[in-house]
């Protein structure tokens, strides 16, 4: 279902400005529960991913814009989980285009290094899948 190139990225543009059209989270889904997010980590690497979350990923993984995987939703992480760690950071520092949706390059927010990427990442998989799951599977790849 791809709108054109960087439709996720305006998406992101408008809702920031107000006035995006679509921001609701996809078919079957509800919104996830701030506390997911909201409460600081004890793990550094971790507490540096849900700060570079909540500065930049949060407009489109809590809302579902853009066809984001919201955050902390087992069944929309699942496939892309099984992809494993490396893919994810990939998509997330490149950008990727999918058949459910897109994602900018960082987020749309190119001061982000690959390192903080990487760290959103684990960050927002750690919400939906153990990051030992991930590990391995991205070792198998």
């Amino acid at each position: 279902m791809r709108s054109g190139t960087g439709a996720a990225f305006r998406q992101v543009q408008a809702a920031t400005r107000g006035d995006a059209t679509e921001t609701r989270p996809a078919k079957g889904s509800s919104l996830p529960d701030a506390s997911i997010w909201s409460t600081p980590l004890v793990d550094p690497s971790m507490e540096a991913g849900r700060v570079v979350w909540t500065g930049t990923c949060i407009d489109c993984h809590s809302t579902g814009l853009g066809g984001a995987p919201l955050i902390g939703n087992k069944a929309l992480w699942a496939p892309r989980l099984e992809k494993g760690l490396e893919t994810l950071v990939s998509h997330a520092i490149g950008g990727f285009y999918g058949d459910v949706g897109e994602m900018p390059a960082r987020g749309g927010n190119t001061s982000l290094t690959d390192e903080e990427v990487r760290s959103a990442v684990r960050f927002m998989a750690s919400r939906a899948g153990t990051l030992d799951e991930l590990s391995v599977r991205s070792r198998e790849k």
